[in-house]
């Protein structure tokens, strides 16, 4: 893996070498950077923004990802990137369909460069590998100085990452420590992945993406632990919704549809990922 900063000519014209229409995309890289996300925060606070962009660091100093916690970004041997919709027409009965359709890109992505890794979902947010994190997604809606909105999406992903934080060692991975390939182009995937979320943002609508969901979703008949809140719900995960939306039985039979939440445990209380 290389661990030079990123060229971002090479990752253009492999974007546009796909598209159909040539989209006045812009694309900025940075060696060190606190985060891919805050960055678009911050450009959006200053200016309003009218073409679709890509923020790449080589390493984060402040990584981060649902309720702000932290992603390790180690300079070299990861994808952090974030990408600009502008001015975006909110539907919010698409939140979680914006996050699956990011998943599911993700994973299709690096599944073209990496076919023998299992890679699947955990709902809704994290990539898995072998039941390791090697990745997670984190989308964003923020309105910009004239009050458009513009959606945010953060992508994280350990390649080839070796060594962990002690609080991160029974719970992140990375690809190539599974793999035996050991050397791949980032540009590649980056193209790969961002020109996959194109497709995926334009079908939101279709309820294919659902579908497209549970085939990568390992969260399904596990027994989960669900935070909702300040407050904690048990049981097993049944199914996912039309709307994206967690199907958790509980111990009396009952169905529980969960909108937002983070799945702390999997097949409590055996599993030790959280």
């Amino acid at each position: 893996m290389e661990t030079s900063l990123l060229d971002d000519q090479m990752i253009y014209k492999l974007i546009m070498k796909k598209m159909v229409s040539r989209p006045n995309l812009t694309i900025r890289i940075f060696d060190e950077i606190d985060s891919t996300n805050d960055y678009l925060k911050r450009l959006l606070s200053e200016s309003t923004q009218d073409k679709p962009m890509i923020i790449l660091a080589d390493s984060q100093t402040n990584g981060y990802g649902k309720r702000g916690r932290s992603f390790y970004s180690p300079k070299g041997t990861g994808i952090y990137m974030s990408v600009l919709v502008p001015d975006i027409k909110p539907d919010f009965e698409q939140p979680g369909r914006i996050t699956m359709g990011a998943a599911v890109a993700v994973i299709k992505a690096l599944k073209k460069y990496f076919p023998n890794v299992e890679l699947t979902a955990k709902w809704v947010n994290d990539i898995l590998s072998h039941g390791f994190k090697i990745g997670g997604i984190l989308a964003e809606l923020i309105d910009d100085v004239s009050g458009k909105s513009n959606l945010i999406l953060g992508i994280g992903i350990n390649l080839n990452t070796q060594e962990f934080p002690n609080d991160l060692k029974n719970k992140a991975g990375a690809i190539m420590s599974i793999t035996s390939i050991n050397k791949i182009s980032r540009e590649a995937i980056i193209a790969q992945i961002y020109l996959n979320l194109i497709a995926e943002l334009n079908s939101l609508n279709s309820v294919n993406i659902i579908d497209r969901y549970r085939q990568v979703l390992d969260t399904i008949g596990k027994k989960v632990e669900v935070q909702v809140g300040n407050s904690f719900i048990r049981g097993i995960a049944r199914d996912i919704d039309d709307s994206g939306n967690l199907i958790v039985e509980l111990s009396n039979g009952e169905l529980r549809h969960i909108v937002s939440g983070d799945v702390l445990k999997v097949n409590i209380p055996d599993s030790n990922y959280h």
